[in-house]
């Protein structure tokens, strides 16, 4: 893991300019009538729901997680798309390791892989459900997550004549962790 530090050190360090053009803040409930287009909900193993979030879309995340199509293992992703009101939103079910010995990392690279996956689906405009797993949260795993957010936009295209145009505009952490707030400010420093 030594060289993975290293890399991601490497890519805050040398790669902050210029990433921080998304808007990325907290809010302490989900707005459903906001236009979401893409949905993140982070599962642990025990795979509980406890965030009372719109009905739409916990209804059939609970019917996949009975089918047992997503378990929540670490690094685990699931993505369900739904279509309501001439509109699609994409969820994408994520499941963390909160016991990993590296657990910084961990969350920090499963979230980058899931806001990739939002880049893929063109996902603009993106809640991240973190009430459902807990709320007292780790500075330090907050700041990875945030940094994961920034860091999600970035393309190395410094020598491309085409610049490619940000995808994701903008992400809403769902918490009422109030650390949220001077941890996307630390990340985007």
């Amino acid at each position: 893991m030594g060289k993975l530090n290293e890399f991601h050190n490497c890519l805050i360090k040398n790669f902050k300019i210029g990433v921080s053009k998304m808007n990325i803040k907290r809010t302490e409930k989900y707005n459903s009538s906001k236009l979401y287009d893409t949905v993140i909900l982070p599962f642990t193993r025990d795979l509980s729901i406890s965030c009372n979030e719109s009905e739409e879309i916990i209804k059939p995340v609970r019917a996949i997680i009975e089918k047992q199509l997503f378990k929540g293992e670490p690094e685990e992703t699931y993505t369900l798309t739904l279509y309501k009101e001439n509109s699609i939103i994409n969820i994408i079910l994520l499941g963390l390791d909160l016991d990993s010995e590296n657990i910084n990392n961990t969350v920090f690279l499963t979230f980058a892989k899931a806001f990739s996956k939002c880049k893929e689906l063109k996902g603009e405009n993106i809640a991240v459900l973190w009430a459902n797993i807990f709320e007292d949260t780790n500075y330090e795993v907050l700041e990875k997550v945030c940094e994961s957010a920034l860091l999600s936009n970035y393309e190395f295209d410094t020598y491309k004549k085409k610049k490619q145009e940000d995808i994701i505009k903008n992400i809403d952490f769902i918490s009422s962790d109030d650390k949220f707030e001077q941890a996307i400010e630390e990340a985007k420093n």
